[in-house]
């Protein structure tokens, strides 16, 4: 569960208690924030959910997790209003 860190990057607060377990804390705000995702599906579209429900711009990088695990992932969603794009890595 090394990608607590990356929830810090959104101001979340995420304590890891053990390897299994991670504990978090809410009350303060969130910010955009631009993010690195593991090669873990859940992962990843855990950090997408949280990138969307904030205000500003994100950026995920290394979300190919999403595309494998769910190819119209993307599309599905903004179907429904989200705004997010899919941009190829380099």
């Amino acid at each position: 569960m090394g990608w607590t860190s990356e929830l810090s990057k959104f101001g979340g607060h995420a304590f890891l208690s053990d390897p299994h377990r991670m504990v978090t804390f809410g009350g303060k705000p969130l910010h955009a924030a631009e993010v690195e995702s593991p090669y873990i599906i859940r992962v990843a579209i855990a950090l997408l959910m949280v990138a969307a429900s904030i205000p500003g711009r994100s950026v995920i990088r290394n979300a190919t997790p999403i595309r494998r695990a769910h190819p119209r992932f993307v599309e599905n969603i903004c179907s429904l209003g989200a705004r997010i794009e899919w941009v190829e890595g380099d």
